[in-house]
């Protein structure tokens, strides 16, 4: 923003930022960067995304469901981590629609809430199904016969089904606090995202309520039990000599720590700042837009969870992993073959000919 403090100057209670065009008229750049985050930044994210991601977790659909016989506890929680994503992915056209059309939405007041309510689901059933698997990791590391014994299959379904209602009671109240307005002087709808919409003062309750119980809570979970696999492995690691045990484990680690910088610590502090700057500044104001802006970056970065998460599946995912390795062996040995018997029936014919001859 710094061309825009150079080229602009500032009113006295440095509220907005204009630029002097040589037509006379007023332009305010911290609006036109707004803008052009919305028309060119976030549908180019969230296109990757959907492209990415789809792929990805298609993938991960035919390796679980045709590739894959027999399901542990994590694969259960994965599972269900890979339905959250693909259901807030196939709702990404309709947002990228949405910000080429420069803000204009064309499928109703009732599927603009529910494109938002989704977003939101994915983000927050996404890291306590991380967390499942965090806590899973430890029963079987630190406790394997008596978690085998005591924890089934059937607890992983159950755990599963009590984290889709919760997730789904803990969001229903974004169904009031999620508007769709008119623009102006048209019978236009313009789909508001949750931190743009509603009453200030409920939005940033709620907003905060979610950071903890939806965010901070599980994450400090799955880091906690994350810490404990690694003090009992180290433990291990002293009594069995065996060097290679506490590698996959902080790679575990390492991948949670990334998903969570670059995607939903970042979106989770905007989000709150862009709430309580609509407290604080005037709706024009530089200072708001500004920090719109700003989520405006962050809000489509949240959604990279739905790319990362198939990583995880394969960290994770003991047979998952063997089964798509397996796979993909089987493909490439297929192609060699296929290759190799092309390849001998045209030197049989080139024989042929030559004898012919």
């Amino acid at each position: 923003f710094a061309s825009v403090f150079v080229s602009g100057h500032f009113s006295k209670n440095m509220s907005l930022v204009v630029w002097n065009e040589t037509d006379g008229g007023n332009t305010s750049l911290c609006t036109n960067i707004d803008n052009e985050l919305n028309a060119y930044y976030v549908p180019a994210v969230y296109g990757s995304t959907f492209v990415i991601g789809v792929v990805l977790n298609s993938v991960a659909v035919v390796v679980y469901l045709f590739a894959l016989k027999e399901w542990n506890r994590s694969n259960i929680f994965l599972f269900n981590l890979l339905l959250a994503d693909l259901l807030y992915l196939f709702n990404l056209p309709f947002l990228v629609s949405y910000y080429k059309n420069r803000g204009i939405w064309y499928f109703g007041n009732f599927y603009c809430k529910l494109m938002r309510y989704l977003f939101h689901a994915n983000l927050y059933t996404s890291i306590l199904f991380l967390g499942c698997v965090s806590m899973d990791r430890y029963l079987l590391i630190a406790h394997p016969i008596k978690s085998a014994q005591i924890f089934k299959k059937w607890h992983a379904v159950l755990i599963c089904l009590i984290v889709w209602v919760i997730v789904t009671l803990e969001l229903l109240p974004m169904f009031f606090l999620i508007t769709t307005e008119n623009l102006t002087n048209s019978t236009d709808l313009k789909c508001l995202d949750y931190a743009s919409s509603g009453n200030v003062h409920a939005t940033f309750i709620f907003s905060m309520a979610l950071t903890f119980t939806g965010l901070l809570l599980p994450f400090g979970i799955l880091v906690f039990s994350y810490i404990l696999v690694i003090r009992v492995l180290k433990d291990m690691q002293q009594r069995f000599q065996n060097a290679d045990k506490v590698g996959k484990p902080l790679t575990l680690i390492l991948f949670a720590m990334v998903l969570f910088s670059i995607s939903l610590l970042p979106y989770h502090v905007m989000r709150n700042v862009r709430i309580g700057a609509r407290m604080l500044f005037d709706q024009n104001s530089c200072p708001l837009i500004i920090c719109r802006s700003l989520y405006n970056i962050t809000r489509p970065l949240s959604s990279l969870n739905s790319c990362l998460n198939p990583v995880f599946y394969f960290l994770v995912g003991d047979s998952f992993r063997d089964k798509l390795l397996s796979w993909f062996k089987i493909k490439t040995n297929h192609k060699q073959n296929s290759e190799s018997t092309t390849s001998g029936s045209v030197l049989n014919l080139s024989q042929q000919g030559e004898t012919s001859c």
